[in-house]
């Protein structure tokens, strides 16, 4: 009896790490639910042959042998225990209304902490609802604040960070919107209306879109100085190289300031359906959401420091070793510099019998070593989006709610298009969409919309994205002119090409060394020129 109690529990201990942990935190969470948690599930002759009825109510929940074994992380899960978790998260989302009535995600009482420790699984579906009903209240409905910005001296400091003349467009916004006017942003449109100096603009939505996405993506920017590389990216292994955290170096005043309009920009992607491509490292929306960093946080993006304090956990260095190869009291940084644990730490060596106080220190350096900039950033957050609201989400959830599906599929892309389905050259564009890497989808939508990408799921831009098909007098696809846009109305104008390689080609030039968008702006490169 003992024995089989031992079994359950440890059955149990594993099911709660494998639903809870790894299987409903992924995006495709309700496609769980969609496969699952029908009311009645009408079994094949081969379910019946290898897998009993689990329950003879009808309206209970039941799992075949074929549905456990195309999901292979729970195929080891105990198929009643797997029954009565799904039970009781559909019993949970079901209560859930009533009960988020009763509870004050913000304090700390018992009740509260049990649903914020229960969030992953609640719906997605539902928690993107309410959290989208706690966030657009207060919209602001006067006129658009008129915003003057100089891309020619933000195109400058790129290039130039220290030149006299460079400034980015962040620090411009910082400068023509003080804090106490950032709730004039918050519309559910674009947020400003913009005058680019120098360039023949009209701003009748378009360039103020492709505005906001030229800003945020210039957070991300090195020559801003507010994110770096991961140290798994300089050196070359482990995962999330693409990915990119705080710099902790970027703690003066301006840098200060810098990372909370940061913030703020996040949180209006979602509020005026903008949605950008932020690459940002987990940790750092799970820092919103209010869960505390941990080592393993540290790890994901820094595989070297990982190995070393494993190592040294394991007992895999000795005196033998310490000797060949000394170690003192400092740490390597996310900038892959050496700091000192204590101050003379440098010229103290590491015995064996301080080895753990030395991973307990290096560990204690390196989780703090970001946290104010962190800070500073969910100080931004917290302008448009309540501190409650982002306590009910998963970090992906709300990485989902600000980006957008950042893979943009072909699939959903064509749900937020105007086109003839009929027409033989937008079943030739498709293919070629399909055919590019998710950062070209990006851009074609930017090319065209001043967007960035698609809207979170549930959500709609303002306008679709209108293709129109041009009939060029040329006939050859080589001298074919390129694809143009207007972002104002959202409409891309396409000649029809030939063949998939010439449109992949030609649309390809466009958006990757961007042509005039028509009516909407005329870059001045004699500014950039003469500020160089």
């Amino acid at each position: 009896m003992g024995a089989s109690l031992s079994s359950q529990t440890k059955a149990s201990t594993k099911l709660k790490k494998i639903v809870d942990e790894q299987y409903l935190l992924p995006r495709n969470l309700f496609v769980f639910f969609e496969q699952f948690t029908r009311k009645q599930m009408k079994p094949t002759k081969t379910d019946a042959k290898v897998e009993p009825q689990l329950s003879n109510d009808k309206n209970r929940f039941k799992l075949s042998h074929t549905q456990l074994v195309s999901n292979r992380i729970l195929q080891d899960v105990p198929p009643p225990l797997l029954t009565a978790r799904v039970e009781l998260i559909k019993q949970l989302n079901s209560s859930v209304t009533q009960l988020l009535k009763c509870v004050d995600l913000g304090d700390s009482q018992v009740l509260s902490a049990a649903v914020i420790a229960a969030k992953s699984a609640i719906a997605t579906s539902y928690k993107l609802e309410l959290f989208r009903r706690r966030v657009m209240t207060h919209l602001d409905e006067d006129p658009r604040l008129n915003l003057r910005f100089n891309r020619s001296r933000a195109a400058l400091h790129m290039i130039n960070p220290t030149h006299p003349d460079a400034m980015p467009l962040l620090k411009q916004l910082i400068e023509q919107v003080p804090k106490r006017s950032l709730n004039a942003l918050k519309r559910d449109s674009v947020p400003w209306h913009v005058d680019l100096l120098g360039e023949g603009a009209t701003d009748a939505g378009g360039p103020a879109r492709d505005l906001f996405t030229q800003t945020c993506l210039e957070i991300m920017h090195p020559s801003t100085g507010l994110f770096i590389m991961t140290p798994n990216k300089r050196a070359m292994e482990g995962p999330n190289q693409e990915l990119l955290i705080p710099n902790s170096h970027a703690v003066s005043p301006v840098q200060q300031q810098m990372f909370i309009y940061s913030g703020v920009l996040m949180t209006i992607a979602f509020i005026s359906r903008l949605p950008q491509p932020f690459k940002f490292a987990e940790f750092v929306w799970a820092h919103f959401t209010g869960a505390n960093m941990t080592i393993e946080d540290i790890y994901s993006v820094d595989k070297p420091f990982e190995t070393l304090m494993k190592q040294i956990e394991k007992g895999e260095i000795d005196e033998a070793e310490l000797e060949k190869c000394p170690r003192t009291f400092t740490v390597i940084n996310s900038h892959g510099d050496s700091i000192e644990l204590f101050p003379g730490g440098g010229g103290v060596r590491v015995t064996v019998e301080r080895l753990p106080e030395y991973t307990q220190m290096c560990k204690k350096y390196r989780l703090r070593e970001m946290k104010q900039q962190l800070d500073w950033l969910k100080e931004g957050i917290s302008y448009f989006f309540p501190p409650d609201a982002l306590f009910l989400l998963s970090p992906w959830e709300l990485e989902l709610i600000v980006c957008g599906d950042n893979s943009v599929p072909v699939s959903e892309l064509k749900k937020h298009c105007r086109f003839d389905s009929k027409d033989k050259s937008s079943k030739m564009l498709w293919q070629v969409l399909e055919s590019f890497s998710a950062e070209e989808r990006m851009l074609f939508i930017k090319f065209a919309t001043g967007r960035m990408g698609l809207p979170p799921p549930g959500s709609k831009w303002h306008s679709d994205l209108t293709i129109t098909w041009v009939q060029s007098n040329v006939r050859d696809d080589v001298s074919m002119p390129l694809p143009t846009a207007a972002t104002c109305s959202s409409t891309i104008r396409i000649p029809r090409y030939s063949t998939p390689e010439w449109m992949a080609k030609k649309i390809r030039a466009a958006i990757l060394f961007g042509v005039d968008i028509d009516t909407d702006r005329q870059v001045n490169f004699a500014d950039i020129v003469q500020l160089s």
